[in-house]
Order: structure tokens, then sequence, then C-alpha cells
């Protein structure tokens, strides 16, 4: 009954309506998948970005996997798939460069996806860190957002799965940072649409909506010290870039 009443089915139903929701359509009991988070690349004003990953396989199980990464522009139109595959080693460094990403000069996500040639009787989220460097200057790293793609660990099916954050059908969810942001010259924030459908998002100053998988990074002016956001989705973390003369700092609100 437990394996029945967590199947997509029944996860979608709660959240929907606000009954225990979950804040994300993954069964836990499921095994052999490869779960991504949502990342964030940008190589918009003065800006690059740097992946560094680990064969979570190789590190904890001493099995090599390969990672695939699939890079999206900001309104979710797929631009590259690269492969990934460091027998030797469980960790590296990826650049992200507008080269890679067909000369695009913007900003959108990715999301890294591990394939095995065996079953393991375990699945992994892949929360890895991104680094981002403005003015040349040294990187700010931040770990993985949320949760938001999924595929199969052992032989993935062609298309990967995305949307998997919960939303409520009727109210809207209010996420406050929990940051305190006064002292800086400039805050930016990046958000995703992580669920399986269009939402509306409130902040402090603007209304808009984003399609499924939309990204976009919003200039707070007239901050006041704090940042909520209202959506119908029930975790909507943003991405923080706050500045102060040269330095940037990055993190999760």
């Amino acid at each position: 009954m437990k394996k029945f009443f967590k199947n997509k089915f029944f996860l979608n139903l709660r959240n929907l309506f606000g009954i225990k929701p979950s804040y994300f359509n993954i069964n836990n009991l499921d095994e052999n998948k490869s779960i991504s988070d949502a990342f964030f690349w940008r190589v918009d004003h003065n800006f690059s970005t740097i992946f560094r990953y680990t064969d979570l396989t190789k590190y904890f199980l001493n099995e090599n996997s390969e990672l695939t990464l699939v890079f999206f522009d900001n309104k979710n139109n797929f631009i590259n798939k690269v492969n990934i595959n460091n027998e030797s080693m469980i960790s590296g460094e990826f650049n992200i460069d507008s080269y890679l990403l067909n000369n695009e000069s913007c900003y959108g996500t990715f999301y890294v996806f591990h394939k095995i040639n065996k079953k393991i009787g375990i699945s992994i989220r892949q929360s890895c860190y991104t680094g981002y460097s403005f003015k040349k200057n040294l990187n700010s790293f931040v770990h993985g957002n949320i949760p938001v793609a999924i595929n199969n660990l052992y032989k993935p099916n062609a298309k990967n799965t995305y949307g998997l954050a919960g939303y409520n059908l009727f109210i809207n969810k209010t996420y406050r940072v929990q940051n305190y942001l006064g002292d800086y010259d400039n805050v930016e924030i990046m958000l995703m649409n992580p669920c399986n459908k269009k939402i509306t998002i409130e902040t402090n100053s603007s209304k808009f909506n984003l399609n499924i998988g939309e990204s976009k990074i919003l200039e707070m002016n007239n901050l006041k010290k704090s940042i909520a956001l209202k959506s119908r989705c029930y975790l909507l973390r943003p991405i923080i870039f706050a500045y102060k003369n040269d330095f940037l700092d990055v993190f999760h609100g």
C-alpha cells in the first residue's frame, strides 16, 4: 500500500489539492533513477560559468558512470548536450562558454544525468557545484538548486522527464528568502519554473509568468532588505547574485 500511494498519480493528486503535499513528484521507493537538480549557467554581462562535478557512483560504489549535461536557454529551448566519461577520475571541472552554447550570450539552465551499465539498487541525485565569475574575479560557488528532472540510471530513456516540483491547484505559496540583503549595492535573483505547468510569480515589485522550464534573471530594484516570492509552486527557490563594488556573492535564497 505504501508504494501504491507514493506513485506519480497520487503524488500529483496530493499536491494539486494540498493534501499532505510533497515538494517534488519523486517516488523515493524507486531504484536505478538518475535525478538532476536544475543548474543555472550565465555568460552575460562579464560573467563566466564552470561546473564542478562528481561521479557519484564512482565515489560511493566504485562503479563508473557516464555523465550527460543537457543545456537549455532561458526560454527552455534545447541548445546542446555533452557526454563526460572520466573512468580514472571521481571528479572534474567543466567550462561553460558561449562556444559550447552556440554563441548564446545570455543565461539558462542545464541538467546532469548519470548512466551506468548495471542495476545498482539505488537512485542518485546530482547536486554538485556551479561557479560564477564576474569580471574575471574568483568564482563564487553554489550547489544545485532543486531536483527538477529524472531519467533511468540503467538503460536511460530517449527523453528525460522534467518538471518534478509540486504545485498547488488553488493557493499561492510564499517563499521568503532567508538572507539579509540590505548591505549590497545590487541584488539579482535567478528563477526557473520547476513545475510541469505554467506558473505566475509575484515578487516585491513585479508579476510575471514562466512557462515550463523557463528561467529569468530579475534585478531587485527598491529592495527592502528581504525578498518574498509568491506562486503555486511549493518550493520556488531562487539563486541570489549579490554585488558589492566588484565583489560577487552567489548563494541559495
